[in-house]
């Protein structure tokens, strides 16, 4: 009987899924969830515009329709935040889906070696890898191919 293999996944409280096998998105703290008392905000342009209290800083990024997000303690950041959360959530997905694993496979090789290898190599697959297979043979086995098993 083969293992079968369960994907846990887990409402968060946005209502979002989240697989907790793989991360995709550090979440940062946002609006309301800062508790730091005084912050430096950043502008969406990159440029600073100072340092506010975190009400007086939440206050202005409401007033331009953004969020206020930080990045590190007291350092926070004025911009969409669903929009800047999908763009980093594509660029890492794109990061991943280019990963290629390479088997190598011996052209003398015994039926449990090459079940192993078959097994990873559809693990592989499933988890949405490219597989590149290498078929190795070695001295006489290249000249007389006959010896093969």
């Amino acid at each position: 009987m083969e293992p079968v293999l369960l994907l846990i996944m887990v409402a968060d409280a946005t209502g979002l899924w989240k697989n907790w096998r793989r991360k995709i998105f550090k979440e940062l703290k946002i609006n309301n969830f800062i508790v730091t008392k005084e912050v430096r905000i950043v502008g969406d342009d990159g440029k600073t515009m100072g340092s506010f209290s975190t009400e007086r800083a939440l206050k202005i990024a409401q007033d331009q329709d953004l969020d206020l997000v930080e990045f590190s303690p007291s350092i926070c950041k004025i911009l969409n935040y669903e929009k800047y959360r999908y763009s980093q959530i594509k660029q890492d997905r794109k990061k991943n889906k280019t990963e290629v694993k390479e088997v190598q496979i011996r052209t003398v090789v015994t039926d449990h070696d090459l079940i192993t290898k078959m097994k990873n190599i559809r693990r592989f697959l499933e988890n949405g890898d490219s597989v590149k297979i290498l078929i190795t043979s070695k001295g006489r086995q290249i000249a007389r191919p006959e010896y093969i098993a």
